[in-house]
């Protein structure tokens, strides 16, 4: 199977963080299929990016430590399957990002 790739996506945050910092957590509406996994990658110019992050139901860190409000940063989407996940139909997941407050 060939992976696909989607980084058209932007986010922005508007507001400077009250006190401390601000991070951001995703997840999906429901489970990926056996063999199929997507990932999601947050650019972040006043944070710190964890990387490819695998997406699940359970929310997840992909950017910490955010200092400052961002503009136009880049999320990329990949997905990707094995050949053990065999033929699989068209479907859709709703991505929940959540911009929470840290100390």
């Amino acid at each position: 199977p060939t992976a696909v790739s989607n980084g058209l996506t932007t986010y922005s945050l508007a507001s400077n963080p009250p006190s401390g910092h601000y991070a951001i957590t995703a997840s999906i509406n429901s489970p990926m299929p056996a063999g199929v996994t997507l990932t999601i990658t947050l650019a972040a110019s006043k944070g710190t990016s964890a990387g490819a992050v695998t997406l699940s139901t359970v929310a997840q860190n992909v950017v910490t430590t955010i200092t400052n409000r961002m503009s136009s940063q880049t999320i990329t989407y990949n997905l990707s399957a094995t050949a053990a996940a065999g033929v699989v139909s068209s479907q859709t997941r709703r991505v929940t990002l959540t911009q929470i407050s840290t100390p």
